[in-house]
């Protein structure tokens, strides 16, 4: 029922529209006999709104009545239109002139959003503008006039911006304001997209709001006044030149990811009246000089500040949950002693006891590091994408290490576990390019060996460490064995190869072949015994061209040899035999027997 009376007031709004010329309206005051343009239909390119359709005076432009059109360039509005709804210009990516009403009083969000309007002229009567109503295209509005009759918004001083008169707020700037001295705070995304490279805040600003400029690319250098006390979230987001913020004493708070993406700024030097720090603050930037001001709270330290081009990283004295002991230059959690940000120069103090996640995340300049006797664990990515990390030195007291903790250290060509690790995480030396050796400790638990060496996002072979050129497994594990020296990684219960390289020589005594080999040679032998060969054993190898396969074989997994360069091979049982090996592969599967030649009866 409730369904029947929707589609039948929809169908009654429908019908209630109607069409002259170029133009499609409905009547909204029939006594008064007044209408709403709904849709602009003609082509033109610059328009000129009639003040009558069929004798209706136009008082409205409709919701989106001429979204999207991207012929137009001007528009001129006739004099009875009171209200602009909402998005009615939205996208109008020509429209660089706009003549609004005397009588206009509303003017509705997103009216004008990503139109390159070089001039607003604001009319008496408006009293309510709308968010984001000019918002969000760059380099475009170079003049802004509000009549001086309005009462409820301003342009003083000849700022060439819009000023929200009662609050003293700065709501719309063009790139050619100067704001008042008069203005107390700056709004949301007041000089989003501008191309200013330089702005002057007046000392009675306190607050500087939202996204005010975001998007700012040209603009270099700011000064925030000591009368600021709050800057919003994304304020200065994307803002890639700037290169220099000066800030004042007084400041306490900075928003969420309000310096995101500024990748000018070498040097970070907080004043010590701040307070908190949103998330993202100061991430993805280039600061080379990290300063931790005296009234900082609580926060999140590695969310607000992690960038790879740290070299110096300092906390004021007295802070009451921060230090840098030992200049160590690294910000350490007092309480905790636990170290939460770490640098290309930073060296850890023995005081520490534990080190916090991603803590010296894409630190790419960080060479060697030493972790001091009595840290057992090592959190989720601590040194993931240090890629100039080359010797790293585990105390003997470690038991974990986390997932993905040196993932991508591509330099990292040797790392001594300690017999004392009993679990490693997940891709913990995923893409180690240069890793040369790998043992497996004494007392490292049940666990899936592969991932630990790959992205487990991917298949067993994708990104693992093409160097390793040696594997052993500490004597005394209860669950793995490289028997026979052969340069691999057995389960001791099952027989199971888990992990291989280049080098590896299967033992007689291996009934599964799991993989994954990191980077195997282009000629494999597996021995009789070998019963079955998993799935993706040998997936996305690349320079696999020949393998040998015995007779004892009785299975092969899915995508065993997809993707793996594999051209030959060579079975040393009879056809009748082979054709009685289970090969998983679905219909829609890639058939990568289709391009491999099967020698039988091989006796080599």
């Amino acid at each position: 029922m409730l369904g029947t009376v929707c589609f039948a007031n929809l169908t009654a709004d429908k019908a209630s529209a109607k069409t002259s010329g170029d133009y499609q309206y409905v009547v909204t005051g029939k006594k008064k006999k007044t209408c709403a343009i709904r849709k602009y239909l003609g082509k033109d390119k610059d328009v000129v709104v009639p003040d009558k359709i069929d004798g209706y005076k136009v008082t409205r432009i409709g919701n989106r009545a001429f979204r999207y059109n991207d012929k137009i360039k001007s528009v001129k509005l006739p004099k009875h239109v009171t209200i602009i709804g909402e998005s009615a210009f939205y996208c109008c990516s020509e429209l660089k002139d706009i003549t609004l009403s005397k009588k206009l009083h509303t003017i509705k969000k997103k009216a004008f959003y990503d139109c390159p309007l070089k001039e607003i002229n604001i009319p008496q009567y408006v009293k309510s503008i709308g968010e984001d109503a000019f918002g969000a295209y760059e380099d475009t509005i170079n003049a802004i006039t509000v009549d001086n009759r309005n009462k409820t918004f301003d342009s003083r001083d000849n700022c060439n911006a819009i000023i929200k008169t009662s609050s003293n707020t700065l709501f719309l700037a063009s790139n050619k304001t100067v704001i008042p001295d008069s203005v107390t705070a700056i709004g949301e995304g007041a000089f989003d997209g501008s191309t200013i490279e330089e702005i002057n805040i007046p000392s009675g600003v306190t607050s500087i709001g939202d996204g005010a400029f975001s998007a700012c690319r040209q603009l270099k250098e700011i000064s925030i006044p000591s009368s600021v006390k709050k800057i919003g979230d994304i304020a200065f987001w994307y803002c890639y030149e700037l290169e220099k913020i000066n800030f004042s004493e007084g400041l306490t708070s900075i928003g969420k990811d309000a310096f995101f993406k500024c990748y000018g700024i070498k040097e970070l030097r907080l004043p010590d009246s701040l307070e908190t720090i949103g998330e993202g603050a100061f991430t993805t930037t280039r600061i080379e000089s990290i300063y931790i001001p005296e009234s900082l709270k609580k926060t999140d330290i590695f969310k607000t500040f992690n960038n790879s081009y740290a070299t110096k990283i300092s906390v004021a004295e007295g802070n009451k949950y921060y230090d840098s002991r030992d200049n160590c230059n690294a910000v350490i959690e007092t309480s905790t002693n636990t170290l939460l940000l770490g640098s290309n120069n930073t060296t850890i103090p023995d005081s520490v006891t534990a080190i916090g996640a991603g803590a010296f995340w894409d630190c790419e300049e960080l060479k060697e590091i030493t972790i001091p006797a009595g840290i057992e664990k090592i959190e989720d990515n601590t040194f993931n994408c240090c890629l100039g990390l080359e010797k790293v030195i585990l105390p003997e007291e470690l038991i974990s290490i986390g997932q993905g903790s040196f993932g991508r250290c591509e330099s990292l060509k040797e790392i001594n576990l300690p017999d004392s690790i009993e679990n490693i995480g997940a891709s913990a030396f995923e893409s180690c390019e240069s890793l040369e050796s790998i043992c497996i400790p004494k007392n490292l638990k049940k666990t899936n060996i592969a991932a630990i060496f790959s992205d487990p996002g991917y298949h067993n072979c994708d990104g693992p460490a093409p160097a390793v050129t040696k594997i052993t497994v500490a004597e005394g594990n209860p669950y793995y064995d490289s028997r026979d020296n052969c340069n691999a990684v057995i389960e001791t219960a099952s027989n199971t190869l888990v992990l291989a390289c280049k080098k590896t020589v299967i033992p007689k005594t291996v009934k599964v072949i799991n993989g994954p080999f990191l980077n195997c040679d282009s000629n494999i032998v597996i021995p009789e015994g070998v019963e079955k060969i998993a799935e993706e054993a040998f997936y996305f190898q690349g320079n696999l061209e020949k393998v040998t396969l015995p007779s004892s074989l009785t299975g092969i997994g899915k995508d065993a040899f997809v993707d793996s360069g594999l051209k030959t091979i060579n079975y040393r049982g009879s056809k009748a035999q082979w054709k009685k090996i289970k090969i998983s592969m679905e219909k829609d599967d890639y058939n990568w027997l289709s391009d491999v030649k099967i020698n039988y009866n091989y006796k080599g």
